[in-house]
């Protein structure tokens, strides 16, 4: 794994640290998980890697990898292909997705790789004996809010591999971040209608959600106007 996708672009960066309540019990990242899903009904979204091609080349600057990844809705079957260049395989892969996602859903600009783990390159054994037992990759990234989340993926391609973790992790966030903006809207529902239990009931829901989320300036622009 190139090492400049944990730490030369991402060693440092400003964090706002969020305290869990004494007494408070945090939920895990499945429970949070079947929260947004839960929230989001048919509206959940979720992608596959269908195709990736990747091309290492030096230039004078250095080493460059080109990517070319499409992803497909689960769903839908809309065919989406992202396109980038950097230096890496992951950190290419990262900031495409990013960038693809990132201006409806600008939380995806607060999440942080913190650490990696997994198979960079097919050993020589492997590639002669031509076998296709997965190759696992695992990413851990963290939120602008202190929480931290575990992405896995196995392929029996190793940069595969590491892209359908990554795509897992954009995912995740997008999902979030649309299931914050769509309860705000309901507790802005129940506000107008003078139904205070419903109001309690989905601040409660917010506050779990929140914890699953990166905070952006449209979460923030949506609780001001919901006045939360």
């Amino acid at each position: 794994m190139d090492k400049v996708f944990l730490h030369k672009k991402y060693s440092a960066y400003a964090q706002t640290t969020t305290h869990t309540p004494k007494g408070a019990v945090m939920l895990t990242q499945d429970e949070l998980e079947r929260l947004v899903v839960d929230t989001m009904g048919d509206d959940y979204v979720e992608y596959g890697v269908m195709r990736l091609l990747t091309e290492d080349l030096t230039t004078e600057e250095g080493k460059v990898t080109n990517i070319t990844c499409e992803i497909k809705e689960v769903r839908t079957l809309t065919s989406v292909t992202v396109t980038g260049s950097g230096e890496g395989a992951a950190l290419t892969i990262f900031e495409a997705l990013k960038s693809k996602f990132g201006e409806e859903h600008p939380s995806l600009n607060y999440i942080y790789p913190i650490s990696f783990t997994g198979d960079v390159q097919m050993p020589e054994k492997r590639r002669q004996s031509n076998l296709a037992e997965p190759l696992p990759a695992t990413f851990v990234f963290e939120n602008n809010l202190g929480r931290r989340f575990v992405f896995s993926a196995s392929d029996a391609s190793s940069t595969r591999a590491i892209a359908s973790a990554i795509l897992k992790c954009i995912v995740h966030f997008v999902n979030a971040e649309r299931a914050v903006l769509k309860v705000l809207t309901w507790i802005a529902d129940a506000d107008s209608r003078k139904r205070p239990g419903l109001v309690d009931r989905y601040t409660r829901l917010l506050a779990d959600l929140i914890e699953n989320a990166s905070y952006s300036t449209s979460i923030e622009r949506a609780r001001r106007a919901a006045k939360i």
